[in-house]
């Protein structure tokens, strides 16, 4: 998928990306003008069929087509402060690619109770996360949250201040290394 940015400055990057991405043998999905959609406002675990979609950056009409388009069984619309989802939230995954718990700026999402309807109901445990380690609350935050996650790794450019999270869920889940260099 090629991203439609709301952003309109930023959209040249997407249509950098769609001339390099036709000259590989890629199936591309090309978003409508009104729908909005891009990378850091999703958080995607393709085991579980579970997709979280930001609206912050993005809206209904881009998250339903990138759902479609991936197939995913269950998603869940996180409506936050925040600049892009990945600053407000990020998934735990273990070695296999599982999502073993979320990290969660609570103060910066808007539909607290749904969100956490949803996880319960999928038995996903939620770590909070301070607004220090998030994008912040009346001035910027850390981004600490905003991190690398793939299968077993967690890669942080800065530590979280929190060092519960350290103990209970990177440690526990997964081997970490940071911070990441610039």
């Amino acid at each position: 998928m090629i991203s439609n940015f709301s952003e309109r400055q930023r959209q040249p990057e997407a249509e950098a990306r769609k001339a390099q991405f036709k000259q590989l043998p890629y199936k591309i999905n090309i978003l409508p003008d009104q729908a909005f959609a891009e990378g850091g406002e999703f958080l995607y675990a393709p085991k579980e069929s579970l997709l979280f979609c930001g609206q912050s950056r993005n809206n209904a009409l881009g998250n339903r087509l990138v759902a479609r388009w991936l197939k995913i069984k269950y998603w869940f619309t996180v409506i936050s402060h925040g600049y892009h989802l990945d600053t407000v939230m990020a998934l735990v995954k273990d070695r296999s690619d599982r999502v073993k718990a979320v990290l969660v700026c609570w103060d910066r999402i808007k539909n607290k109770r749904p969100l956490a309807a949803f996880l319960m109901a999928r038995k996903i445990p939620a770590f909070t996360v301070e607004p220090v380690d998030s994008i912040g609350n009346g001035v910027l935050g850390t981004l600490a949250i905003n991190c690398l996650v793939f299968a077993g790794n967690y890669g942080r450019r800065r530590p979280v201040s929190n060092a519960g999270i350290s103990r209970q869920t990177i440690y526990r889940f997964f081997r970490r290394f940071d911070p990441l260099p610039d």
